[in-house]
């Protein structure tokens, strides 16, 4: 039985179906940890509430800090779509079809808000195993927003487009401006696997982590079978490869 306890974070956790199965494969193989989802909209997080073993906290996570610690969040008809940001008034209709019926907005709704790096201080969170963050459109501010707390993060998954003309909202970082960003901090991909319409998931982990501790950790959370995640062996993609650009092209299937 493994003695450290696992912490996992699920931001834009939306109903739950990803933070409850790491919580249901822990608990399968008896392994200590601490599970926190953190989603702005109350109505769809029933399930998670009843949970307790899981801490629930109905905010939103933001890089922008002001005096009210409050922002407004664009409710969509598709609830798992909302976002702080606006809907892309270039989107391609094409590429995002299956989508654009659930992109109305419903309501703006005030949300709680919080930077990465305050929830961490806050709730006393040494370490973090694995972050999964999916903010329609904010991942990578989100990430940032960790600040000095980010070398605590050892591996994490955001969602980005492909490039501009595939992004679902204005002003969101594609995938090779997030690429060169996370480097610097110190993070390097290991995994870009598609998600559907102009998204991928990318998989990053801390260069003080390592790649083999990333792989045990992807392991031990079964990550292969989460939902939400979609991961394929074949896209895998390691941070020795230099050439960026040219070599994960190789692996996006639109």
């Amino acid at each position: 039985m493994q003695e450290k306890k696992i912490t996992v974070v699920d931001i834009g956790a939306s109903y739950g179906s990803f933070i409850l199965y790491i919580l249901k494969t822990l608990k399968k193989k008896e392994i200590k940890f601490n599970l926190f989802a953190i989603e702005p909209i109350k109505e769809v997080t029933a399930k998670l509430k009843e949970n307790k073993e899981i801490r629930l906290f109905n905010l939103a996570i933001s890089n922008k800090s002001n005096i009210t610690n409050t922002a407004y969040l664009n409710k969509l008809n598709n609830s798992e779509l909302s976002s702080l940001k606006k809907i892309n008034k270039n989107i391609d209709k094409v590429l995002w079809k299956s989508h654009i019926s659930g992109l109305e907005i419903k309501e703006r709704v005030k949300v709680k808000t919080s930077s990465l790096s305050d929830f961490i201080d806050i709730n006393n969170i040494k370490e973090i195993d694995f972050l999964k963050i999916d903010t329609q459109g904010l991942d990578l501010e989100v990430f940032l927003s960790a600040k000095n707390y980010i070398n605590i993060i050892n591996s994490a998954v955001l969602e980005f487009p492909y490039d501009s003309q595939s992004s679902l909202y204005d002003d969101e970082a594609t995938l090779i401006e997030a690429l060169e960003i996370l480097e610097k901090k110190g993070f390097y991909p290991v995994r870009i696997v598609p998600n559907g319409g102009g998204e991928c998931n990318l998989f990053i982990y801390n260069k003080n982590f390592g790649i083999d501790a990333y792989f045990k950790l992807e392991d031990l959370l079964d990550l292969k079978k989460a939902p939400t995640l979609k991961i394929k062996l074949e896209n895998i993609y390691l941070d020795k490869i230099k050439n960026k650009i040219k070599i994960f092209l190789r692996f996006i299937k639109f």
